[in-house]
C-alpha cells in the first residue's frame, strides 16, 4: 500500500492545479461571442457609458483594454471618442473589427496582452479596463506588470479607470478559493477563475507602481451593481 504523503490533500491538489492550468484566453474561446453578448444588456452597456462620460474628452486619446467585442469601443466612438481596443482574444478582436466596420466606424483593434500592450509610450489621454477583464490577473505579479503598462502608454497627467467586481462583506461569493483572493466559478457553466479585490488590497496594489501620481480606490454604483474602481493618474 502506497504511503500517504505528510499534508497532502487530493483537493488542495485539485484546486492548485486549477490555478496554474487556467488560461483566460481558453474561457474566451469557450464562451465565445454570443455567450458574452448574453452577460450584458444594452442598459448595462449604457450605465457604463454614463459613468465614463465625464472621464472622457473628445479631443482624448483613449485605449479599451479588455475590449471584447467592441462592446464600449464601438459605442464611444460613435460618440466621436478617438478610441482603440486591445483584447487577448483573437475571436472577439475578429468580432469587433466586423462591428465596428458594419458601422463604418474606423476603429483600431489589436490582439494584445494587458501585461506588454503592443503601444509606445505615451500614446493614450485615457486608458480604461472595464467589466471585471483586470480580474483575469491571478498573480499580484501580473497585476503590477499589467499596471505598470498602463502607467506606460498613458501620458504625464494621463488615467486609468479599472473596474473589478465588489467584495464588500456583506456579498455572497459563489464558487470555491482555490487560493488566497482566487476564487474559482461558473460562468455559463463554463469554468472560470478571477482575483478579487478589497479596497484594502487594492490600495496596497497601486502603491507598488512606479510612475503613478494620485489614485483613489473607492466603490460605485454602475446600473445598480455594486463595484470597486481604480483610478490612478501618472505623475
Amino acid at each position: 500500500m502506497k504511503k500517504k504523503l505528510p499534508g497532502f490533500c487530493a483537493r488542495e491538489f485539485l484546486l492548485e492545479r486549477c490555478f496554474m492550468e487556467y488560461d483566460p484566453k481558453k474561457f474566451y474561446e469557450q464562451i465565445g461571442v454570443q455567450g458574452m453578448v448574453s452577460l450584458t444588456s444594452k442598459q448595462k452597456t449604457a450605465s457604463y457609458l454614463k459613468f465614463l462620460k465625464p472621464f472622457l474628452q473628445k479631443d482624448f486619446k483613449i485605449l479599451d483594454i479588455g475590449c471584447g467585442y467592441g462592446r464600449l469601443t464601438i459605442p464611444l466612438a460613435k460618440e466621436g471618442h478617438n478610441i482603440e481596443g486591445v483584447d487577448l482574444s483573437p475571436n472577439l478582436i475578429e468580432e469587433a473589427k466586423l462591428r465596428a466596420k458594419k458601422e463604418n466606424l474606423d476603429v483600431a483593434f489589436k490582439i494584445g496582452d494587458m501585461r506588454s500592450l503592443p503601444y509606445k509610450d505615451d500614446s493614450f489621454d485615457v486608458v480604461i479596463c472595464m467589466w471585471s477583464t483586470f480580474s483575469y490577473m491571478l498573480t499580484v505579479e501580473d497585476q503590477v506588470k499589467a499596471l505598470e503598462q498602463m502607467a506606460r502608454v498613458l501620458t504625464k497627467g494621463g488615467i486609468a479607470i479599472i473596474d473589478l467586481p465588489s467584495t464588500e462583506k456583506n456579498q455572497t461569493l459563489e464558487g470555491t478559493f482555490i487560493r488566497e483572493n482566487v476564487l474559482k466559478t461558473k460562468i455559463l457553466e463554463i469554468e472560470h477563475v478571477v482575483y478579487l479585490h478589497t479596497k484594502e488590497t487594492a490600495t496596497n496594489l497601486l502603491n507598488q507602481i512606479k510612475n503613478i501620481g494620485s489614485y483613489e480606490v473607492k466603490y460605485e454604483n454602475i446600473g445598480g451593481a455594486r463595484r470597486l474602481v481604480l483610478f490612478f493618474k501618472k505623475s
